[in-house]
């Protein structure tokens, strides 16, 4: 059973509803294009849990207008989770091995101020 992780902590993920399309980190433009236009809900496969593509994919997708829920998924633990929020995702599909690693009450939520703001004084 997937289970999401959200801005209000964890649900089940057939409770959020299905999603539209699925992109993986190496989605050429035209996909991401595409994509962007669609409306429902947007995965993307991020498929190590160092590798960033599917980052830059999310605030492209969200640059081009996407506004449904944006779903990331695959291998990633919960000090990622902020960054998630951060680029534009709205939840994340983890497994249950992956519950079972993430500390409790894990939510997805970005930091009040962006890191560099901070230091600056902002």
């Amino acid at each position: 059973m997937e289970t999401l992780v959200t801005v209000d902590g964890m649900i089940r993920a057939d409770a959020a509803g299905a999603v539209a399309i699925t992109l993986g980190a190496d989605a050429d433009a035209a996909a991401v294009a595409e994509a962007a236009q669609q409306g429902g809900a947007l995965r993307i496969v991020f498929p190590a849990m160092g590798d960033g593509r599917g980052f830059s994919l999310a605030r492209r997708v969200r640059a081009m207008g996407f506004a449904g829920e944006l779903r990331a998924a695959g291998p990633l633990i919960a000090d990622q989770f902020a960054a998630l929020a951060q680029v534009g995702f709205d939840a994340v599909e983890v497994t249950g091995a992956q519950v079972a690693r993430l500390p409790r009450g894990a939510r997805l939520a970005a930091p009040g101020r962006a890191y560099r703001a901070r230091l600056l004084g902002g």
